[in-house]
């Protein structure tokens, strides 16, 4: 009897032990986790992780997604004769509850590339945020100064704040090196910023006020990936050796892991209480030293353990016209381009709402053969066509006998023979081939600036006013084949997978 009560309350005491340690070992270990729940916000305890650099595979390699448009409905074919408030009753303002956009700014450029980014690409944004170097209001949008929100020992200990400090950037009468030197300092208080204000969104859109946004194929991209895992994609940029870091012209994406990992020394662990834009303040003077704040961020990510995953072509510092249409640009989808022109800004977004497919995102064929339409172009005067990949055209060549340089159309015909002549430019009486499909943009007589670079400005009075011209010819023919060889359908479709061998 004794021996029965003995192994009851051995069975009893090993039972309370194990319940005891499930209660007491995942308190601990939670209590000790490396992030912790404070306020409605994460931060991280846990000190960064190197940055790990797997090997990247010679040839980058393209990912098997299939994707669907979360416009509703998704294609609106009479977009142009549609007000904003029409087309963005379409825009999935639902994801926006998850996707953070995020427009860089100043003051000197609000009334050129902000009115037009309001009236294109944000247009249909309900939650933009707006970040500059003045406060003040714009087209209904709070602008904020994110400069502002760094501590005044630091701001007024360096120079290159001086137009900032004085007010000259707010009224409006600061240099553009001024602007310039100012800009670099937005980059981490923007960070900062976004994640005070909006925290724990699974995705933070950076993005500049002359950015090209394709947001359909954005919401695409990232439903394929972990906000919670540190990412950071963009166009690839070389910094340091070996560093490379997301241009800032196209914009660039950061999840909600790597903006956790970042803005952790902006919060008190124990409490939750905001302490400052620790962020910058604890890399001020690699700002101030550094040239540009794009590369200083990816710096600053990169020592968090935070490594850039390059998505070029998808991001492209290239705007329509500078687009070298070719197997490297052509079913790869489009997530963004830099600089667009102002009649490019407005016509390619309400075009995009027409063209917009429920399985296929767009791709850089749909902007040749429908935007731009290179199979239907004809001459044109004063347009350079031959900003890259031009070459001399020799004479005699081995397809043709005719001197190229004699005129215009001599040097057509002589890229029409060319195996590697896709389009011309005739500028000074000289031909110049271009072996890839650009559409160019409109220029005045005068010198190109390779011309300009060569010393060809000493003897600018040599010529008349037909010479100085630029005259652009397309060998429609031979693009037409090739683009009908190439039709980029579902199954075509190249999402990249993220490299910095293939680079711009």
């Amino acid at each position: 009897m004794l021996r029965s009560n003995n192994l009851s309350l051995r069975r009893t005491l090993l039972i309370v032990t194990a319940v005891l340690l499930c209660i007491i070992i995942p308190f601990s270990l939670l209590s000790s986790a490396p992030f912790r729940h404070l306020n409605g916000w994460l931060t991280s305890s846990a000190t960064p992780e190197p940055a790990v650099r797997a090997p990247e595979p010679e040839v980058p390699g393209t990912y098997d997604w299939a994707t669907r448009s979360s416009f509703d409905p998704v294609r609106q074919p009479d977009a142009g004769n549609k007000s904003l408030e029409e087309l963005c009753a379409s825009f999935p303002t639902h994801l926006l509850d998850e996707i953070q956009p995020v427009l860089k700014t100043g003051h000197a450029v609000i009334d050129s590339r902000l009115k037009l980014q309001l009236q294109s690409v944000s247009a249909c944004l309900s939650n933009l945020l707006i970040f500059s170097d003045t406060d003040e209001q714009f087209g209904g949008h709070d602008i904020i100064d994110v400069i502002a929100d760094i501590r005044k020992n630091f701001t007024d200990s360096h120079p290159a704040l001086g137009a900032w400090r004085n007010g000259r950037i707010a009224r409006g009468d600061a240099t553009r090196k001024q602007g310039w030197d100012t800009d670099k300092f937005k980059f981490l208080p923007a960070i900062s910023r976004a994640w005070r204000m909006r925290p724990n969104r699974r995705w933070y859109v950076f993005y500049e006020a002359d950015t090209y946004i394709v947001w359909d194929n954005v919401f695409r991209l990232l439903e394929n990936f972990d906000p919670d895992e540190l990412q950071y994609f963009g166009s690839p940029s070389p910094g340091a050796p070996g560093e490379w870091f997301a241009n800032g012209g196209p914009g660039y994406i950061i999840s909600r892991g790597a903006m956790r990992r970042l803005v952790e020394d902006d919060w008190n662990h124990e409490t939750g209480a905001y302490l400052g834009a620790k962020l910058m303040e604890n890399n001020f003077n690699f700002v101030a030293s550094d040239c540009c704040g794009d590369s200083t961020l990816g710096a600053v990510l990169l020592k968090r353990g935070i490594v850039l995953k390059g998505l070029y072509p998808m991001f492209t510092v290239h705007n329509p016209s500078g687009i070298p249409f070719m197997n490297k640009h052509w079913c790869q989808p489009i997530l963004t381009m830099h600089k667009p022109h102002e009649e490019d800004a407005l016509g390619l977004w309400r075009w995009e709402w027409g063209h917009r497919e429920l399985r296929r995102p767009l791709v850089y064929r749909d902007l040749a053969t429908s935007y731009i339409d290179f199979g239907n172009l004809t001459a044109r005067e004063d347009w350079n066509n031959m900003k890259n990949d031009r070459f001399d055209a020799e004479v005699p060549g081995d397809s043709y006998t005719e001197d190229p340089h004699q005129s215009f159309e001599a040097c057509g015909r002589a890229c029409k023979a060319h195996h590697d002549c896709w389009q011309w430019n005739y500028h000074l009486r000289k031909c110049h081939f271009v072996r890839a499909l650009r559409w160019g943009l409109h220029e005045e007589p005068g010198l190109a600036m390779f011309e300009a670079n060569e010393g060809a400005d000493d003897a600018l009075k040599e010529w008349d006013i037909e010479d100085l011209r630029f005259r652009a010819g397309w060998n429609t023919e031979k693009i037409t084949r090739w683009m009908d060889e190439r039709p980029c359908g579902l199954d075509d479709v190249r999402w990249v997978t993220p490299s910095t061998k293939r680079i711009f």
